[in-house]
């Protein structure tokens, strides 16, 4: 099972390549300004070091947000394009399950993933501590966490939002990991393997893992983009 796993929706880029039930290739970038021009490349080279061509590929699994909206539709746009071309089989899966699958619930701890957002409030969802559906996911910053869950059990709390997991966890958060970048996170790797659990999950039908994860965006809030207005609407 050979697996192209791409992550963009975060400042970073993340691009891993899985053979044989494990990731052989992992890289990274993070200039976020220039995604659209170093994307395909990272990729190409991602494959070079893993010995494989677009065609010897079995899926492709793609993040889908919530994050950079640039970031997302440039992610999304690329693997969409090599699905086609190669005629290979997409799936996608949200930003809060690639760092949910780096931590589980075994200890007893509901999990909070916190994303960045690039505003104040960050991109927060909830997955109980029973293993239940998650709850929908919120914005808010780390005063409104320290809030929402004052006077009762913590969750554990994981993700990339970097200066709202600091202040959590001087206040009494368990943080099983702050990340030194986005770069450094090489979430792709965690986006593999969660591609792998669907795939079991599924019991190897690709066409009904797909089916039930389609590759399109997860946004929380619209896009920060102001759209002039066409002669029609101008007064």
């Amino acid at each position: 099972m050979n697996i192209l796993a791409v992550d963009t929706a975060t400042r970073g880029m993340s691009v891993s390549v899985f053979s044989g039930g494990g990731c052989v290739v992992t890289h990274t970038g993070d200039n976020m300004r220039d995604q659209v021009a170093l994307l395909l490349p990272l990729i190409k080279t991602a494959l070079h070091d893993a010995g494989l061509g677009f065609h010897d590929l079995d899926l492709l699994a793609a993040a889908t947000g919530p994050g950079s909206f640039t970031g997302i539709r440039v992610g999304l746009a690329a693997m969409q394009g090599i699905a086609l071309s190669a005629d290979l089989p997409l799936a996608g899966f949200s930003n809060f399950e690639i760092y949910k699958r780096q931590y589980g619930a075994e200890d007893g701890n509901a999990v909070l993933v916190i994303l960045e957002s690039h505003r104040k409030e960050a991109f927060c969802r909830l997955y109980p501590a029973d293993g239940g559906a998650p709850e929908e996911p919120f914005q808010t910053d780390a005063t409104g966490v320290l809030q929402r869950y004052a006077g009762g059990k913590k969750p554990a709390v994981i993700g990339n939002a970097i200066a709202v997991l600091e202040e959590l966890s001087e206040h009494g958060f368990f943080v099983p990991r702050i990340p030194e970048s986005f770069a450094s996170e090489k979430s792709a790797q965690y986006l593999g393997r969660l591609a792998l659990d669907a795939f079991a999950a599924a019991e190897e039908n690709l066409p009904e893992l797909c089916a039930g994860r389609p590759a399109v965006p997860f946004y929380i809030r619209p896009p920060d983009v102001n759209i002039p207005p066409t002669k029609k609407d101008a007064p």
